[in-house]
């Protein structure tokens, strides 16, 4: 089931990376774009979006109720294809199954290991405690992982799968047109006039501030991973909350108003001490084959095709 938009509009789906500048192109470009040009339609809250989330997850197909008629319909989301790269191909699989072959994506990357860096963090922040090495994996343990319960390998980023010339190639099997944009030109006037075909953009306000994510202190991370180690120790596991069907899983204490959480006490009191933004070593990544042909080709969209480039 394709959506049913008119057979004249030009439909453009941001699809990801996640961590890619998606909040600033969510927030302040695409609103933007929406104000300034006419035949131009953002839809931000998007049937369409809520149908491919909902079709990925449980397979079920729903009824697609955006009726936009406007000659340009851009709709975004950056978990679209997902931040694990080893199931890149179902998620894009799925997406083709409720869009058709006109449709345009658009894709935004980044430094591969400026990538495992920020989505590290993210998952950290997100209560997933594994140190860098327990959560990024490659070799041997990555094709064990890969091969495992589905389910399980979702814990996991393999870095054998990183793969940004096979990304595109998979979507090119489904989309006649996939663009594909370096994080530092999604302001670039350039991304504007190509993609969105604007011959001024005088009267388009990008400076705008968009809400900047915390970055965690190097003491709260740390303290956060020993406290991981020493519960794993006793089979425990330092989650966000306690899991009533999971006894293993420790994240409060306490009863009715005096309960506890552990993470945000670590965060508080470990936050007081003076400490620089956490940044994890990837350094060691690099001589990953898939990841060096990753920044190779990365390289290669930021300095011969200033950051824009369509397939």
């Amino acid at each position: 089931m394709t959506n049913d938009l008119n057979c004249s509009t030009r439909q453009i789906i941001h699809v990801g990376m996640g961590k890619c500048a998606s909040t600033f192109l969510q927030q302040v470009i695409l609103p933007e774009l929406d104000r300034c040009i006419d035949d131009l339609k953002y839809c931000s809250n998007s049937s369409l979006v809520f149908s491919i989330r909902a079709f990925q997850r449980t397979g079920q197909q729903t009824q697609i109720e955006d009726k936009n008629y406007h000659p340009v319909v851009v709709h975004s989301c950056e978990d679209l294809i997902g931040w694990n790269c080893s199931f890149w191909e179902d998620a894009i699989t799925d997406l083709s199954k409720l869009c058709d072959r006109k449709t345009e994506i658009l894709l935004v990357l980044r430094d591969p290991l400026e990538y495992i860096e920020s989505l590290y963090v993210q998952r950290l922040a997100e209560g997933d405690f594994k140190d860098i090495d327990d959560f990024v994996v490659q070799g041997n343990l990555g094709r064990a992982i890969k091969t495992s319960n589905p389910r399980f390998g979702m814990r996991f980023l393999n870095v054998d799968d990183l793969n940004y010339e096979k990304l595109i190639f998979l979507l090119k099997q489904h989309f006649n047109c996939v663009w594909v944009v370096s994080i530092e030109a999604v302001q670039n006037e350039i991304l504007l006039k190509e993609l969105f075909g604007l011959k001024n953009i005088d009267n388009i306000n990008l400076h705008s501030k968009t809400r900047k994510n915390k970055r965690l202190k190097q003491a709260q991370v740390h303290a956060l991973l020993r406290l991981s180690r020493l519960l794993s120790f006793f089979g425990l596991r330092l989650s966000d909350t306690n899991t009533p069907n999971n006894p293993r899983h420790f994240g409060s204490f306490g009863s009715g108003n005096k309960r506890y959480h552990v993470k945000s006490l670590v965060l508080k009191l470990f936050g007081l001490f003076p400490s620089k933004p956490y940044r994890p070593q990837v350094s060691h990544f690099e001589q990953n084959l898939t990841l060096r042909a990753s920044q190779l080709f990365y390289q290669e969209l930021k300095n011969e095709y200033k950051g824009v480039r369509r397939y």
